[in-house]
């Protein structure tokens, strides 16, 4: 369970069960670590982090992470592209969802997540204007 680099991006990966283990050794080729059986279980694999976190950053960062997600996502392992915070706002699915909205505050202008929530009945106000640090203390002091 971790964010691994990767030759081109970043892997976030949750391999819980022995089963996803399994295919997780299988997708990274550390086939003599899948039957171990103090790795059948996360805790014991989290025992071992000194031997095994080494092994998997290092066969993690000579593959592209669309190849680990592919490959993994068709085994059934929970994994995902993990953006970095230069792609964050480019992602589809957060574009699509309209994720982000642009906030000012003091002179600058800066995107910043939604409420993740749709709210029918009162829906959340979506971006706008921020108080100056210290505008509004008259407001919540009396």
């Amino acid at each position: 369970m971790g964010v691994y680099a990767c030759a081109d991006g970043w892997l976030g990966v949750t391999a819980l069960t022995p089963r996803q283990w399994k295919n997780f050794c299988l997708l990274l080729a550390m086939d003599q670590y899948a039957d171990e059986p103090g790795y059948q279980t996360a805790i014991g694999r989290l025992m071992d982090y000194d031997t095994l976190e080494p092994i998997i950053r290092q066969r993690a960062l000579k593959r592209s992470a669309a190849e680990l997600v592919e490959r993994g996502q068709a085994l059934r392992i929970p994994l995902a592209p993990v953006p970095t915070m230069e792609e964050l706002f480019g992602v589809d699915q957060y574009v699509a969802r309209g994720a982000f909205a642009d906030i000012h505050c003091d002179g600058t202008e800066f995107q910043a997540p939604v409420t993740p929530f749709r709210l029918f009945a009162t829906p959340a106000v979506r971006g706008g204007r921020v108080a100056k640090l210290g505008e509004s203390n008259a407001e919540r002091l009396t």
